[in-house]
Formats: structure tokens, C-alpha cells, sequence
């Protein structure tokens, strides 16, 4: 592993850039640099232990992450970023938590919320459904799923199953 470096701050612009050139001009070479510089970007070593752990998550995802490399129809969005600004705000205006299971339980919380909304549906409806037993709607698992098969990308979703907490 090679050690962060400030020039490398502005190599993901670089990256995502490359990767939406690639979609209009796709070719193997260009799929085999993009590879590479993907292993070099997450292969940076830093100091601090909660940034680290992201970029090995991410490095892990690589094969998720670049499959517009063998897909370029697919569309090149960060829902995750979109996801994270409301739980971002929450925490900011809350004045952030004091332990980690409190920024757990708050993210937790936020993913409630921000779920439903992303899948057209209320929040309110769909936590009054569970609370109250009446258990009518489907899960979050199960529309995320219905909404991926209908839009053709069953591989893709606005969330991981892992990270959709259950109400039912």
C-alpha cells in the first residue's frame, strides 16, 4: 500500500470523470486502466482508522462499484450521497452523538425514514403499518426488489439489503 499523498485528493473527480467517458467510447484498454487506477485510489494508506476501514469497504465493492465496466448502459449516480446528506443534516443540527451506538441508532433511524421516501411511498404510513400490526404493506426488502426487477437493474437498488432495516 502506498501512503496518502494531497495530489491524489482530486484523482476520484478524475476517476468518475474517465468512467463517463467510458460509457460514450467503451473499449477493453480503457476497461483495464480504469481497473488499475481503481486499486490505486483504494489502495491509499491513511492515519485514521474510520476513514481506513471506508476505503477497504469500498476496495471490497470493486467489482460492484466498476460494473458499469461491463455494463455501460448502467447509470452513474451516488443515491448513497443523497441518502447521506439527511442523515448528515440530522447530525449537524443535533450537535452529533456522544458514542458510537448513538450515531448507530440515529443512522438506523434516518434509514427508516429516508427509505420509504426514496421508494414513493409515506414514512408515516409505512411505520404506522408495523407499529400497529396491521403488517398490509410489503417490506422495505420486498419493494426495493420490486422497484429493481421493474426498472430492468435487479442488481441494483437505492440500498444494500444489509443496510434496510426491518419493520416486519
Amino acid at each position: 500500500m502506498e501512503t496518502f499523498n494531497v495530489s491524489q485528493i482530486g484523482m476520484e473527480k478524475l476517476f468518475s470523470w474517465e468512467l463517463c467517458e467510458f460509457r460514450k467510447n467503451p473499449s477493453l484498454e480503457v476497461v483495464k486502466q480504469l481497473f488499475a487506477k481503481f486499486d490505486q485510489l483504494f489502495s491509499i494508506k491513511i492515519g485514521y482508522e474510520q476513514l481506513g476501514g471506508r476505503i477497504n469497504k469500498t476496495k471490497e465493492n470493486k467489482e460492484h462499484l466498476l460494473k458499469v465496466l461491463i455494463l455501460p448502459e448502467i447509470p452513474l449516480h451516488n443515491n448513497a450521497e443523497f441518502a447521506a446528506r439527511a442523515t448528515v443534516r440530522k447530525r449537524d443540527v443535533s450537535l452529533q452523538t456522544i458514542i458510537d451506538e448513538g450515531t448507530k441508532a440515529n443512522d438506523n433511524l434516518m434509514k427508516i425514514f429516508q427509505t420509504p421516501k426514496e421508494l414513493g411511498m409515506s414514512t408515516y404510513q409505512y411505520i404506522f403499518d408495523g407499529v400497529s400490526n396491521k403488517l398490509e404493506m410489503l417490506s422495505l426488502a420486498q419493494l426495493i426488489r420490486e422497484k429493481s426487477s421493474l426498472s430492468g437493474k435487479s442488481e441494483l437498488s437505492t440500498q444494500s439489503e444489509e443496510d434496510i432495516i426491518y419493520l416486519k
